[in-house]
């Protein structure tokens, strides 16, 4: 399930979120009696929408999952986040997550609270969240929910460098075209060649593609191939538009020549375009050769490992 848009929800849009709330809790398995007691706490405030501050996430005009926060309270709680069950496990959660966090960001919040379900509180922890305490549950004694926090780091944040999991394929994809995209010397060519922009499974679960991660979300990815000649080619280098010019590409360089040693190679090489040769140069490059391609002029350059 991919091509989804997110939006901010309208008060037309309230009933309909209800129904995925709903769905998406009896999804892990409750009986019929806990379902309507937590009924009307599965309600969505209409303040909460007005203000902005619900945001869903829609495919072919229909909503697949949203989340909405709570700024009664401070600091701010991220009250829901729900998804259809056929939408579990498909990244829509990840994706509405770091919609969450952007709009914190925009709106100077440095902080939130959220009060997890126990079956979402692997997800949680996955993206970033420590748990702060517990809370026995008023509808079903003996049932215990963690109270999670989640804190926003600043411009400039360090990234955690992990490698890529072929889960994560299709975003990286897209991070992928948003990056080329938004070079003007390579738009044209890559509008009338959209297969250009791939990133194989193989490569992925090769431990060949290693992602930045800043909050929960990929800023960026490098990739390597292994070469005939023992050598390894940066066959990708991706960054976030936003997170241009914060010195992402150059952890992921070294990231990437990391792997590319821990695999053998002797040499890392890359073609790149000629805009990123002071880039590749600061890094370390060196320029070899010049070829054409279908993009235009693409310079050879290499760097040694040892």
């Amino acid at each position: 399930m991919r091509n989804w848009i997110i939006r901010p929800a309208r008060t037309d849009d309230i009933a309909e979120l209800d129904a995925i709330a709903l769905r998406s809790k009896a999804h892990w398995g409750h009986d019929d009696a806990f379902m309507e007691a937590v009924r009307p706490l599965l309600k969505t405030d209409a303040r909460h929408v007005e203000q902005g501050w619900c945001r869903l996430c829609e495919k072919e005009g229909r909503p697949f999952g949203f989340y909405c926060f709570d700024f009664d309270e401070a600091p701010p709680e991220l009250s829901r986040l729900f998804l259809e069950p056929s939408a579990i496990g498909s990244g829509m959660g990840r994706t509405l997550f770091q919609d969450a966090v952007t709009l914190c960001r925009e709106r100077r919040v440095e902080r939130f609270d959220l009060e997890s379900d126990p079956d979402a509180a692997p997800f949680y922890l996955k993206m970033g969240c420590r748990v702060t305490g517990w809370l026995v549950s008023e509808i079903a004694p003996g049932r215990s929910l963690p109270l999670m926090t989640y804190e926003l780091r600043g411009a400039g944040a360090s990234p955690v460098l992990r490698a890529a999991s072929v889960s994560e394929r299709l975003e990286l994809i897209e991070l992928q075209r948003r990056a080329s995209l938004a070079n003007p010397a390579d738009r044209d060519a890559l509008v009338a060649n959209p297969e250009a922009i791939d990133l194989p499974a193989k490569q992925i679960a090769a431990g060949d593609v290693i992602v930045a991660e800043i909050d929960g979300g990929a800023a960026g990815f490098c990739a390597i191939n292994l070469r005939g000649d023992g050598d390894a080619e940066l066959d990708g280098l991706f960054v976030e538009p936003d997170h241009w010019r914060a010195g992402l590409g150059r952890k992921l360089v070294a990231a990437a020549a990391s792997r590319a040693r821990s695999r053998g190679a002797k040499v890392l090489h890359v073609i790149g375009n000629p805009q990123a040769e002071v880039f590749y140069r600061k890094v370390g490059f060196v320029a070899a050769d010049v070829e054409r391609s279908e993009f235009g002029p693409r310079l050879k350059m290499a760097l040694r490992l040892e």
